[in-house]
């Protein structure tokens, strides 16, 4: 869960990778970017552990989109559905953190949108600055 070295380093965000998921800190102009890049990195330690929270509000969101997937009392959690973090956002301006959470296995139906270059499910999550976390995005694949 370690923000070392970046994998990318841009004149809006620096790019990490924690296990699986790509996280990306946004840096603004105007300011000093290393101050930026410490606020960002403390709201991500500080929220990671949130994660697990952001997962399970995907999956309850996919089986209010697939009911049937409610009535299959074999998937009783989000780990069963398959859902997985793909990507975290950080804003330390605003003090959020957005979950790109996806399903690896490609067994749930996508939108066909392209948004993020491939055809798979996904959810979006958003963990505002006062705590409560909300659906951003619906199969937005």
């Amino acid at each position: 869960m370690n923000l070392h070295s970046p994998l990318g380093s841009h004149s809006t965000h620096e790019e990490f990778q924690v296990d699986n998921a790509i996280v990306s800190i946004r840096i603004p102009t105007q300011g000093i970017r290393e101050s930026w890049l410490a606020k960002g990195k403390a709201l991500y330690y500080d929220t990671a552990r949130r994660t697990a929270d952001a997962i399970e509000l995907a999956a309850e969101h996919t089986r209010k989109l697939y009911p049937s997937l409610s009535n299959d009392t074999a998937i009783p959690s989000a780990r069963s559905l398959g859902l997985e973090l793909r990507g975290v956002w950080v804003d330390p301006t605003e003090g959020t953190v957005s979950f790109d959470i996806y399903d690896p296995s490609d067994t749930l139906p996508s939108s066909g949108d392209d948004m993020m270059r491939d055809d798979v499910y996904s959810v979006g999550a958003k963990l505002a600055a006062d705590g409560t976390l909300h659906v951003l995005t619906e199969n937005c694949g």
